[in-house]
């Protein structure tokens, strides 16, 4: 997925996020604080990632939690629309 959406609606539902750390992965995701980031392409770093979010609830939780404050600051519809007229209002 080029954008990764799956990533921005689980941030919005606050749900930890797991990821490789290329693509939109590290684009959307601040390792440690909204989510967790795996080595690119290293299934075992990632099921690692998986587990400790599956046994650390309060991890869990807290980075649910950011994740949804970073989507609502950063992805919300309203503030993307925004972004996009003021981008397109010059040349329109």
């Amino acid at each position: 997925e080029g954008f990764g959406l799956v990533t921005i609606e689980a941030m919005a539902l606050g749900k930890p996020v797991v990821a490789f750390d290329h693509g939109p992965g590290n684009e959307i995701v601040v390792d440690g604080k909204t989510g967790l980031l795996a080595k690119s392409g290293d299934v075992h770093d990632l099921a690692k990632k998986i587990i400790r979010v599956l046994e650390d609830r309060d991890l869990a939780e807290s980075l649910g939690r950011a994740g949804r404050k970073r989507f609502l600051e950063k992805y919300q519809i309203e503030k993307c629309v925004r972004e996009y007229e003021t981008l397109l209002h010059p040349i329109l």
